[in-house]
């Protein structure tokens, strides 16, 4: 049981880290691309 929870856990983490991954590269498109357009002053 604890085997498989170890398992469910770590495609968990995978999951979550791909998914960030693929948040990451939109954000960084959206700056490359629109990011001339509209600067916020940070």
């Amino acid at each position: 049981m604890s085997a498989s929870v170890g398992a469910n856990n770590k495609n968990g983490c995978i999951k979550a880290a791909w998914v960030y991954k693929k948040v990451q590269q939109r954000l960084l498109k959206l700056r490359l691309r629109g990011g001339r357009v509209k600067t916020p002053n940070i």
